[in-house]
């Protein structure tokens, strides 16, 4: 009997737990994006303007020394829950999002400039996106 319940417990702790989407209640900010398209030849190219709701951006300045001097790497990072965030009513997938896209908010103008995405365990989707803004 104490072997059935051990394989009975080796089986649970296998089983692995599934990381919840990010609550609303912490994502409270809406965002206005534009999508950079690529450059036409005569300067970059936008798309229509959208809007992200139910998103979180931490203002975090992060500076780095180089030889050459100090450089601003980021002023905020823009968290994008796969499950909740929404662009323009719709759900978010990997190729709404761009590096050099716009990023407005609270009258503050950011650019994105790397995008990180984080995937559930076992190949189960995205769970959320990262945006690094300068």
């Amino acid at each position: 009997m104490l072997d059935y319940y051990i394989g009975v417990l080796i089986i649970i702790l296998a089983i692995p737990t599934m990381i919840k989407p990010i609550k609303r209640k912490l994502l409270p900010n809406t965002v206005t994006y534009q999508k950079y398209l690529g450059d036409t030849g005569t300067g970059d190219s936008y798309d229509t303007i959208a809007t992200l709701k139910f998103v979180a951006l931490q203002r975090k300045k992060v500076i780095r020394t180089t030889a050459s001097g100090i450089i601003t790497v980021s002023n905020a990072v823009l968290f994008i829950d796969a499950y909740n965030s929404t662009l323009d009513g719709e759900p978010i997938t990997n190729d709404m999002l761009a590096i050099k896209s716009k990023i407005i908010f609270d009258n503050t103008n950011y650019v994105v400039t790397d995008i990180e995405t984080f995937d559930y365990e076992l190949d189960k989707g995205i769970h959320h996106w990262e945006l690094t803004l300068l």
